[in-house]
């Protein structure tokens, strides 16, 4: 979606909410609009970046689903409609406070007929959600730019604001000074001038949802050029601020870089007939409007994202906001591939790549990926859609292999019953389940729909040739019951190490292991796979001579804990861990206690370094005692 806003973008929000800039508003789908199919739009406006205000028409081709006399479009009730048109006649119409627009067409439409009708409209449009319709200055010039996702689009034309209809053809005509240029979606077919200003005539033919229809306006200079992508070319139009050097270079070489590259992994990039571009903006992210992409920065990362994108909610694009997780949560993954495949991106930071997107992940124990409340902006892109999506998708690919994986993927982008559609996350699941051969249902069930995430202990013995591996899980959430994940452990002893996997059924679970080498030492998920929680794995034995080797009490506690070690152990750290793995704070030791002030009553782990091992031991903290 919008900006790598996984990072920045609820904080923008809030931080613009607080000013009262943005308004998070409840929006539903309006039932009233699908008694039709939208076949085209012609939008003309006139707009001028310096002033928030948009006056115009648009005219909207439609097919019939039903016998009807009327057709609901969305706007919202603070802009004015000046007349409808249906056959060259004026319509009656009603623009109420739920921000419908009902135009009654005094004919009754038959199923499956065709009709058009022309609005006139103007106003200032308002600026709520991430966006929607809004101005600003770069470096003493003006720039307007509109940003409809999740629901804005009614902001600022009136459209069927949903998830359920793309239209086929948009043609856009933006009236601007001379000064200015227009960006917009598909191709730049036309500019007419006359006297003082000029038209920017764009028309896509790809099929486009709603929210992804967009226009930029500003101070721009235009680049324009062809590159050779596959067996074809694809022509680049960027809209960039003149003294921007970095997004002249950036749009020039990393862009078709990284459109290779998904070219190549993905197929072929899904609006090569017409272009890709940047049009630059003042915003701390970018959004992905088809074709042309909304830009507030140029690094590499960002770009990634945005051209991604056009696979990944452009040519499919989710059903509902709930599923946001099928286009966020690809692309935040298929620019951390940049990394892995050493795409202008240095390879050797993969790993870093792959820690940072696991530890946003455990930030929110008691969330779900699948966005269940979709009423306001903030709720659909928090960050847990980003990073932990992507985390669904590596731990998809651990399961079922690169060459399943990858190619299920393909297939998804590909199946003509979808492709330039929407979909739901059922419809990628039935392709991985179909190159891969597994059934999924339990993953999706714990991972997408369920809340948080796995907490392993793994203890381990051996005895001669036999290992012998205990693995305990504790789900940060009681909405699910237990992660069924396979899980790599990798074995080291002197000179020697490799790694086994194990799936375990149930916590508690016990692997006897034929190794005719002593192990000395085990690490869990060595190439990071896996989003969850580990503790220490520890010998069983060593277990047992720590946890007689210190002693805390008393237990439960009030405000100090007195701790006692035998057999000359040294203390070096002491940290208490909440139920869910996370570090409260790394506590001193003063006269053999602990000082409690300042915790909340609760059950807690206190985890003790020592210069022989390590330990961690459950404490209760009870104001009562």
């Amino acid at each position: 979606m919008i900006y790598t806003f996984g990072q920045q973008k609820i904080a923008d929000i809030h931080a613009l909410e607080q000013k009262g800039k943005v308004r998070l508003l409840n929006v539903k789908s309006n039932a009233a609009t699908k008694n039709y199919d939208v076949l085209s739009y012609s939008i003309a406006i006139a707009i001028d970046p310096r002033i928030k205000y948009i006056k115009g028409s648009v005219d909207c081709l439609f097919k019939s689903k039903a016998m009807n006399r009327t057709v609901t479009f969305d706007l919202n009730a603070n802009m004015q409609v000046d007349s409808v048109l249906y056959n060259n006649r004026l319509c009656a119409f009603l623009h109420d406070s739920s921000n419908a627009l009902t135009i009654d067409l005094q004919d009754t439409l038959s199923e499956n007929e065709l009709a058009s009708v022309r609005i006139f409209y103007k106003g200032e449009p308002i600026t709520d959600g991430l966006g929607s319709f809004d101005h600003a200055t770069f470096e003493q010039d003006s720039v307007l730019w509109t940003l409809s996702q999740p629901y804005g689009a009614q902001n600022w034309w009136p459209c069927k604001n949903s998830l359920n209809d793309k239209a086929d053809t948009v043609e856009l005509f933006v009236t601007v000074a001379l000064s200015y240029q227009a960006a917009s979606n598909g191709l730049l077919l036309n500019v007419d001038t006359l006297n003082n200003q000029h038209t920017f005539h764009w028309k896509t033919e790809y099929p486009t949802a709603t929210y992804l229809v967009a226009v930029s306006v500003g101070d721009y200079t235009q680049v324009s050029y062809k590159k050779p992508l596959g067996n074809d070319s694809l022509l680049y139009h960027h809209f960039l601020f003149n003294s921007d050097t970095l997004s002249f270079s950036q749009s020039d070489v990393v862009t078709h870089r990284f459109m290779e590259f998904y070219d190549s992994l993905l197929g072929t990039y899904p609006f090569l007939k017409e272009k890709y571009g940047h049009a630059s903006t003042v915003l701390a992210g970018g959004m992905e409007h088809q074709t042309m992409s909304l830009m507030g920065a140029y690094g590499g990362e960002l770009i990634a994202h945005e051209v991604v994108h056009q696979w990944f909610g452009n040519k499919i694009t989710c059903a509902s906001w709930s599923d946001i997780w099928l286009n966020e949560g690809f692309a935040t993954y298929f620019t951390n591939l940049t990394y892995e495949f050493g795409i202008l991106h240095d390879p050797t930071f993969y790993p870093f790549v792959l820690k940072n997107m696991h530890s946003k992940s455990l930030e929110q124990p008691h969330f779900s990926v699948y966005r269940r409340d979709t009423s306001d902006a903030s709720l659909i892109f928090d960050r847990l859609v980003y990073d932990k999506g992507a985390a669904l998708l590596h731990m998809l690919r651990w399961q079922i292999g690169d060459s399943a994986f990858f190619q299920g993927i393909r297939n998804y982008l590909n199946d003509p019953q979808w492709t330039y559609g929407f979909v739901q996350t059922k419809e990628f699941q039935i392709h991985l389940e179909r190159s891969s051969g597994k059934d999924l249902e339990e993953f999706f069930k714990d991972w997408l729909y369920g809340k948080g995430f796995p907490i392993y202990t793994t203890e381990w013995v051996q005895n001669g040739d036999e290992l012998q591996l205990t693995i305990f899980q504790i789900p940060s959430d009681p909405s699910v019951y237990f992660f069924n994940m396979p899980l790599p452990f990798q074995l080291h002893a002197s000179n020697w190490d490799s790694t086994i996997v194990l799936n375990p059924k149930f916590s508690g679970e016990q692997f006897n292991i034929f190794v005719n080498r002593e192990i000395d030492s085990i690490v869990f998920d060595p190439e990071q796979w896996i989003t969850a929680r580990h503790e220490l794995i520890t010998q069983i034995a060593e277990r047992n001579v720590m946890n007689s080797s210190v002693q805390l009490f008393p237990n439960p506690a009030n405000n100090y804990i007195q701790i006692h070690s035998t057999n000359d152990l040294e203390i070096l750290r002491i940290e208490l861990i909440d139920l869910n793995g996370r570090l409260v704070r790394e506590v001193s030791i003063s006269n053999g206690s602990i000082s409690l002030d300042g915790f909340k009553n609760g059950i807690y782990f206190v985890e003790i370094l020592t210069d022989k091992g390590q330990l961690r031991k459950k404490i209760i903290i009870s104001s009562a005692f």
